[in-house]
């Protein structure tokens, strides 16, 4: 009977220290979770940004272009022998 004891404690004790790991491992996963949100976030700003960039960067370069094509030169006529 008192070996019987002896064990019902040691498992009592590793079931406490168990459930302190696991207090402690919930409480850093939800540290995680909160940091890996701000990420997020941070990731879609970022994202949402290099696109308004992007587009702007694209209507410049239009914008470029058409002016360009329009300063071309016209083609000279070839005069004509007579």
């Amino acid at each position: 009977m008192e070996s019987v004891s002896r064990l019902d404690n040691k498992i009592d004790s590793v079931r406490d220290e168990l459930k302190e790991d696991i207090a402690v491992l919930d409480c850093k996963i939800m540290g995680l979770s909160k940091r890996v949100d701000t990420l997020d976030k941070k990731i879609d700003m970022v994202e949402k940004n290099l696109s308004s960039q992007i587009e702007k960067v694209h209507s410049e370069l239009v914008s470029h272009r058409n002016d360009t094509e329009l300063h071309r030169c016209q083609p000279r006529r070839t005069l004509k022998k007579v």
